[in-house]
């Protein structure tokens, strides 16, 4: 008579030996949910990324973005398997100026990455670029607008009747 750890491992063997999964650099197996017989899917390299979520269209010179504008991306492999634990990386595409912020995320399970305090020191028009491996895309454009002067020296009064004014 079988004891039932022992019959819980040769069903875990049996199981395994019908299903072969192949891994290597950055691929990721995961169960594909509620399939049964436990059919594995097996992500691949990088191939696309999707923009989920764009960049602001407008913002101000060295602002931090709001974080519903943030960017998000999605990293899919060739058959459109969302590949989970890469590295996104964002650069300026286009434009002058310094890109500010964590200039990394990594992908969760779902392939997606969002970044959490971006923005631009920099006027003109920008596009952003995220890559992972060979993988690329560019954002949307964002116009960036300078700073009012007020915003920057510090020189605000607070009225009585709750207004501000810039002193000059």
């Amino acid at each position: 008579m079988l004891s039932s750890r022992r019959a819980t491992h040769l069903l875990l063997a049996a199981g395994l030996a019908a299903s072969s999964v192949t891994c290597g650099d950055e691929n990721l197996t995961r169960p594909t949910p509620d399939t049964p017989g436990g059919e594995l899917v097996v992500a691949g390299p990088p191939a696309k990324i999707n923009m989920n979520r764009q960049p602001p269209a407008n913002a101000l010179d060295r602002e931090v973005w709001d974080p519903s504008t943030q960017p998000k991306v999605v990293v899919k492999d060739a058959s459109n398997v969302a590949v989970a634990g890469v590295v996104v990386t964002v650069s300026i595409a286009s434009g002058t100026g310094t890109l500010q912020g964590t200039t990394t995320a990594t992908t969760t399970a779902t392939g997606g990455a969002t970044f959490a305090d971006l923005g631009i020191a920099g006027t003109g028009q920008h596009t952003l670029r995220f890559t992972t491996g060979a993988a690329a895309a560019t954002s949307s454009t964002i116009t960036l607008n300078a700073l009012p002067p007020e915003a920057t020296d510090g020189k605000w009064i607070r009225r009585s009747s709750g207004t501000s004014c810039r002193c000059t």
